[in-house]
């Protein structure tokens, strides 16, 4: 049999912090730092940002993800502090991208080419762009710029035995590289009415 995805290429990959290595991300806090925390959410803030996503380092499907506005800094520090506690370790915090609302992006790449890419796009009043909570999805054209970056993105992959990549991508940002579990292929596969896995069983036979 073969391994797709190399254990230490997964090891050294965190999904978001991958994402988050590039130019082309949303800029990102990572931490459980109080003084740091507050210092971030200050300068956006200075910049007119209101609304912010809190998320775990390392669920799925959206678990755990909260949008949360700013309305004083003692109410987003106290609720920065409950969700460290709650995921017991660093998270992650973003400005909120209000194009998610249009739709999240997801593209499969195999062996440094893309196999299919769909737009997954929330329910009404919903910012969560998920499958398993209601999202619609079609069929999806990658751009080649964004088409440029996940192919640079999985160049540097495949030299750490990593093959097969799920991109996330919100507007022009990626936000996740999903590599421990690189899911929707069945999605993807009856959006472009093609059997996607049995690509990847023939390439390795």
């Amino acid at each position: 049999g073969h391994v797709l995805n190399s254990p230490r290429g997964i090891l050294n990959n965190n999904e978001k912090l991958t994402a988050y290595e590039g130019k082309f991300s949303h800029p990102s806090f990572v931490g459980q730092d109080d003084e740091a925390f507050l210092d971030f959410i200050k300068k956006k803030v200075d910049k007119g940002i209101e609304d912010f996503i809190f998320k775990p380092l390392d669920l799925y499907q959206g678990l755990g993800i909260e949008k949360v506005s700013f309305l004083n800094i003692d109410q987003i520090e106290k609720t920065f502090q409950r969700k460290v506690e709650e995921c017991k370790g660093p998270i992650v915090v973003q400005p909120f991208d209000e194009k998610v609302k249009s739709g999240e992006i997801r593209s499969l790449f195999f062996n440094g080419e893309e196999m299919g890419t769909i737009l997954k796009v929330p329910p009404e009043g919903e910012f969560l762009a998920n499958i398993a909570q209601g999202a619609s999805y079609a069929k999806y054209e990658l751009n080649s710029s964004l088409k440029s970056i996940c192919m640079e993105i999985t160049s540097s992959l495949k030299k750490e035995g990593v093959y097969f990549v799920a991109f996330d991508i919100i507007g022009d940002c990626i936000s996740e590289v999903n590599i421990t579990c690189p899911g929707l292929m069945v999605e993807v596969s009856e959006a472009c009415e093609e059997n996607l896995a049995q690509k990847i069983v023939l390439n390795y036979n």
